[in-house]
């Protein structure tokens, strides 16, 4: 992977040319949630933020400042395979939220430049009613 040091300057790079040109253009009105994260895991890039967050707030920040502390270790464990293999994975995670609990699949891939594994694309979709329909249709065939 090479040293933190050089991948964040290529990931800075990569974001203040082309990268953040292009995400801003396509993740801007999203439903997604896309973030970047470097290879130390803060927060490089959000498209938007839950309310209660703000967007400034969240850049630069270790990304486990987002992750409920029951979901830490999968979430650190996937987000260190995906930079140490450069292969894609997705986990779920739960959030309880103002409205009740919430179902997101977290969908993360590594953002490669010069050669190397710079960073991490994420993408969280949120899936609550998809889990409600699929416990229905569970009960229902019960």
């Amino acid at each position: 992977m090479g040293d933190a040091g050089s991948e964040r300057d290529l990931l800075s790079r990569w974001l203040a040319a082309d990268g953040l040109r292009v995400l801003d253009g396509l993740m801007a009105h999203a439903l997604d949630v896309v973030g970047v994260l470097d290879a130390e895991l803060k927060v490089r890039y959000l498209n938007w933020t839950a309310a209660g967050l703000k967007r400034e707030d969240v850049l630069r920040q270790s990304v486990f400042a987002l992750v409920p502390p029951e979901h830490y270790e999968v979430t650190r464990a996937t987000y260190e395979r995906v930079l140490a293999t450069g292969v894609g994975e997705h986990f779920e995670t739960i959030y309880q939220a103002e409205q009740g609990v919430m179902f997101w699949d977290v969908r993360v891939g590594p953002i490669r430049a010069e050669g190397r594994i710079i960073g991490l694309l994420v993408i969280t979709s949120e899936v609550t009613a998809q889990r409600q329909l699929h416990a229905d249709r569970d009960r229902f065939f019960s």
